[in-house]
C-alpha cells in the first residue's frame, strides 16, 4: 500500500479512506506555487497481498518551460520561495535525482 514519509524519516502507511474515494500527493512545485499552503510528501509504494482490486493512475502537469512560477502569497503572508523559471527548475530536479543527467 502507499506510505508516507515521516519527518524522523519513519514510513507511516496512507489509511484507507471511504469506500469510492481518494488520495491526492501534491508535487514539489505545487508545494512551491502555493508557498507551502500545500505539502508535497515523499512517498513509496509496498507491495503487499491484495485484498480486493487497487488502482492507482499517475497523473502530472507541467507549465510551458518559460513560465516563471511565483508562490501565490496570501495578504499579509510573506514568500517562501522565490520565483523561478519553470524549465531551469525541472532541469535543476533532474540533475539532482537522475545520475548523469546533463543539461544539454
Amino acid at each position: 500500500g502507499l506510505e508516507i514519509q515521516e519527518a524522523n524519516g519513519s514510513w507511516t502507511p496512507v489509511a484507507g479512506g471511504t469506500s469510492g474515494g481518494f488520495c491526492v500527493n501534491i508535487g514539489d512545485l505545487c508545494e512551491r506555487w502555493t508557498n507551502g499552503r500545500f505539502r508535497s510528501t515523499v512517498h513509496r509504494v509496498v507491495t503487499k497481498q491484495c485484498q480486493g482490486e487497487r488502482w492507482s493512475a499517475a497523473f502530472f502537469w507541467e507549465p510551458e518551460f518559460d513560465v516563471v512560477v511565483t508562490p501565490i502569497v496570501r495578504e499579509g503572508e510573506k514568500p517562501h520561495y522565490e520565483p523561478c523559471k519553470y524549465g531551469d527548475y525541472i532541469l535543476g530536479k533532474y540533475a539532482a535525482t537522475h545520475e548523469g543527467f546533463k543539461d544539454s
